[in-house]
């Protein structure tokens, strides 16, 4: 009893968050089951295990040995994964093609990739295996949104809103790797603002 009562405001946000959009991801599948909407339910779970590893809820998380950082980035990997699974479906059911949205979005994940390597490289605030699984994690990240513009810049519409998405969990992630890089404080808001947009569209985009 005294774990929970340990658990911060903070902390009970978050977790009462990724919880609510783990259940509209299995609600948005029980009304109208869909192998996307199955694949989305787990990238959802997936998610939500990884923000249980990085909001560091010790009720839980006390028994990791590993860092947290590279346990969420794990956890956050698989569901990129599964989202670019799910992605790549709903492209080939689109035919969906390399377009310009694709060269757009490969051009920001390269800058954003050499930005990142070039801090770390600098500022040498992270363990060099954390930096390496970072860059690998933050690459599936990029192909996820790659994945997610080819197809919006192909069918439009709505789908541009599901790109939306995509940038916005690509943005969150960002944040988070230059707060641990700089040691940047005050970044948990907009984290969570752009985690959050992110999450929900690409839900309702599967």
């Amino acid at each position: 009893m005294g774990s929970l009562i340990n658990v911060t405001k903070a902390q009970k946000i978050k977790l009462s968050l990724t919880s609510l959009m783990s259940l509209l991801s299995i609600v948005l599948f029980a009304s109208d089951p869909s192998p996307t909407k199955l694949i989305c339910v787990f990238a959802m779970i997936s998610s939500s295990l990884g923000d249980i590893a990085l909001m560091d809820l010790k009720l839980i998380t006390k028994h990791i040995k590993n860092d947290l950082l590279a346990v969420g980035m794990f956890f956050f990997g698989i569901a990129h994964i599964l989202y670019i699974v799910l992605y790549i479906i709903k492209s080939a059911h689109a035919d969906a093609s390399i377009n310009i949205g694709t060269c757009i979005s490969v051009g920001i994940s390269l800058l954003t990739v050499a930005l990142l390597i070039v801090i770390s490289i600098k500022r040498k605030s992270l363990p060099f295996w954390i930096v390496i699984f970072g860059i690998f994690y933050i690459l599936i990240l990029s192909i996820n949104l790659c994945t997610v513009s080819t197809l919006a810049f192909s069918l439009g519409g709505s789908t541009y809103v599901t790109l939306i998405g995509a940038l916005a969990f690509f943005i969150s992630d960002i944040i988070i790797a230059l707060s641990r890089l700089l040691a940047l404080a005050g970044c948990e808001i907009p984290i969570w603002s752009f985690y959050v947009t992110g999450q929900i569209l690409l839900i309702f985009g599967a």
